[in-house]
């Protein structure tokens, strides 16, 4: 993915995005779109330098913005923001107040260290800045923190891969119920946890414990699929649903 976008300019590419967004807003209309949440895994997989710094990944998020808003969004709100883990997180954050975004937006995965104390964090300064926050990606990463600084996830599916056993349900619905309540606290526009498969399914280590983590994901997405065609649901999407529903 990296050498294909080495060929891409950043204006290039940046003009394609437009277009793409464009697109979906003409197409489906949504009511927000989220034009990028994590500046260091973008710079990761297009080897593009302007998402590394506060400066250039805003510059890009406002030359998206004046695009789609000279093509006309309709009732279409545009946002974006950072993951919790973001270093120079208040740094982004500070820059993108300045875009144009109509909402910051949060995406949540690694709790290692003072992550979710950032999570406050950046929702209060979002606010402070006259931004309301959104939280389109949150699933509980099963790392250590001695892995935190060594597996980087975007590349290695092996911590994704811990996510796919059953054994797991008890966490995640105790993470999700949490920011589901912090959603209500802090009135949020939108929460959507990303691994949703796991509503549907997941797999029992006893059974399929020693498939490579790469099987893992197949399997997982095999199972969620029957699920979702079954119409099962597994605890964590039963807690899930009853959390959302309860105010």
């Amino acid at each position: 993915m990296v050498e294909y976008y080495k060929k891409v300019s950043g204006q290039d590419l940046a003009a394609a995005g437009a277009e793409v967004v464009r697109t979906i807003i003409r197409e489906v209309r949504p009511d927000y779109v989220n034009l990028g949440s994590e500046p260091d895994t973008e710079g990761k997989l297009t080897g593009k330098s302007d998402p590394s710094t506060p400066d250039g990944f805003s510059r890009t998020i406002a030359y998206l913005v004046a695009q789609l808003r000279a093509a006309g969004v309709g009732k279409t709100q545009l946002g974006a923001g950072i993951g919790t883990w973001q270093r120079s997180g208040e740094a982004y954050l500070q820059a993108l107040c300045g875009t144009g975004i109509d909402f910051v937006d949060l995406h949540i995965y690694p709790v290692n260290g003072d992550l979710l104390d950032k999570l406050i964090t950046y929702t209060d300064q979002a606010h402070a800045c006259g931004k309301p926050v959104a939280m389109s990606e949150a699933w509980l990463q099963k790392q250590r923190d001695s892995e935190f600084t060594q597996i980087d996830a975007v590349f290695d599916n092996a911590i994704y891969a811990r996510d796919t056993f059953s054994f797991w349900s008890p966490l995640d619905q105790k993470f999700l119920i949490s920011l589901t309540k912090f959603a209500h606290w802090k009135h949020l526009l939108y929460m959507s946890p990303f691994w949703s498969k796991f509503f549907w399914a997941y797999l029992d280590y006893n059974k399929v414990g020693r498939l490579s983590k790469q099987d893992l994901m197949t399997e997982s997405a095999r199972a969620s699929a029957a699920g979702i065609r079954d119409g099962t649901v597994t605890p964590t999407g039963g807690a899930y649903k009853e959390a959302i529903a309860r105010r």
